[in-house]
């Protein structure tokens, strides 16, 4: 599937108009309600990749780049800043496959 986007773009101080498609991956995490923040780490260097507060939040969703949909390369880590609960984490994520127009996941074929 191929989605197209148009964009417009500042070049040389003028608007340019340009279309390009692109692909995005997205990690969804239903959080425990005690949570407090989400990592969200690349597990081949341990780079953070996100970093977010989830208080009061059941589902979180973070944008990743397509690379983190081909193969499970992400681990997952919540933290309670309360300190009333061990941290928890869930290793080998992968994101879904999604258009970067819609942010909706692509059909099985």
């Amino acid at each position: 599937m191929t989605n197209t986007v148009t964009t417009n773009r500042l070049l040389g101080g003028g608007l340019t108009r340009i279309n390009q498609q692109f692909d995005l991956g997205l990690v969804t995490v239903d959080v425990d309600p005690a949570a407090s923040r989400l990592h969200l780490v690349d597990r081949l260097n341990g780079n953070l990749i996100s970093s977010k507060n989830v208080s009061n939040q059941s589902i979180v969703n973070i944008i990743v780049p397509v690379k983190y949909s081909i193969e499970p390369l992400l681990y997952a880590i919540i933290f309670d800043d309360s300190k009333n609960y061990n941290a928890t984490a869930q290793d080998f994520c992968i994101a879904n496959l999604v258009s970067g127009l819609t942010l909706e996941a692509y059909e099985s074929v």
